[in-house]
């Protein structure tokens, strides 16, 4: 044995990853460096909220036509039914919804929803860094090479189940008309406006919501789907002599692949906002919606949908201050 065996040690032998393992080209600090890039993702999150949300009010408030019961004939519509169509009030786009609801609610309400990442950002990446992974990494990305059929169910599954509550929470306080106290004496407040009454005393109705479950497992599935693909093609490539029309296809391969996962997650995440936005509950025991009573005005018929504390519209907002007595940001 000589010097340079010293020096230059025979490397160890490859072992197979397990499941949910850092691959070897991720970063991996040691459990107490994640504290500073934690910190970091949770406040660039905070910082492009105002982003989100305007996304968030233009696909929860987009209905360029909505219908009225009228009791007359008059006017343009369907004469028989009784149903006219006119346009509603709507968020013209990205930078109306910005403008908007600085002009309605002011900085605090392009900020709505930052408690709820927060929350999320230390719960999932917090949970990840703990792993020694780092929280910057979608763990999507970490999942897809490495989970087979029947991990990757369980992983959509666990994942779904905690990704609902989180994303109802962020929706309503997002498109929520009225202030949230989180910081005042009572911050109990904020569940009072942002669930209903059946939904506080039996917080798994949460999970009732139609569909909702079934799109944010979609949401989760199909990236992954996608990413799995995509590593198994690139895999195969480099695992022969690279060559310019393979690596050509490769590109192109991951492009469509991007595109069309692009294609299929944006109808998905309307859907989510549509549906954490509906509460859950029914005339049983604490139910959210009490009665329908029909209201007669200027020859018209409008219905009042009247919850606990006789609210209107959704239902939230219970004993909360509103930004704004004659307007909001969604109509």
């Amino acid at each position: 044995m000589n010097g340079l065996d010293c020096v230059h040690p025979s490397p160890s032998p490859s072992r197979s990853l397990s499941p949910l393992q850092l691959p070897p080209y991720l970063p991996s600090p040691p459990r107490m460096q994640w504290i500073y890039p934690l910190l970091l993702n949770a406040t660039s999150r905070v910082v492009f909220i105002p982003f989100v949300g305007s996304v968030v009010r233009y696909r929860a408030s987009y209905n360029p036509n909505y219908a009225t019961l009228t009791g007359h004939g008059s006017g343009s519509g369907n004469v028989e039914s009784g149903i006219i169509a006119r346009p509603g009030r709507t968020i013209g786009g990205f930078v109306d919804g910005l403008r908007r609801t600085y002009r309605v609610e002011g900085w605090a309400g392009l900020y709505k929803g930052s408690i709820p990442i927060l929350l999320e950002t230390l719960i999932i990446r917090g949970s990840l860094a703990f792993m020694k992974i780092h929280p910057s990494v979608p763990l999507v990305l970490i999942a897809a090479p490495q989970l087979g059929i029947p991990e990757a169910i369980f992983f959509v599954l666990v994942y779904s189940i905690i990704k609902l509550p989180m994303t109802v929470f962020l929706i309503r306080s997002i498109t929520t008309p009225y202030k949230l106290p989180l910081l005042s004496a009572s911050p109990m407040q904020a569940f009072t406006t942002l669930l209903s009454p059946s939904e506080r005393r039996n917080p798994y109705l949460l999970y009732n919501s139609p569909g909702l479950f079934i799109a944010i497992s979609l949401q989760t599935a199909l990236p992954l789907l996608f990413l799995h693909f995509v590593f198994d093609m690139t895999t195969s490539v480099f695992d022969r002599e690279l060559e310019v029309m393979v690596f050509a296809v490769v590109v192109v391969v991951y492009v469509m692949a991007f595109l069309g996962s692009t294609v299929l997650m944006t109808p998905l995440e309307v859907v989510v906002v549509r549906l954490a936005q509906q509460e859950n509950g029914g005339t049983g025991a604490g139910g959210g919606v009490e009665e329908l009573e029909p209201l007669e005005e200027e020859g018209g018929v409008e219905m009042r949908v009247e919850g606990e504390g006789g609210l209107e519209g959704q239902g939230r907002g219970r004993g909360g201050v509103r930004y704004s007595e004659s307007e909001d940001v969604i109509s």
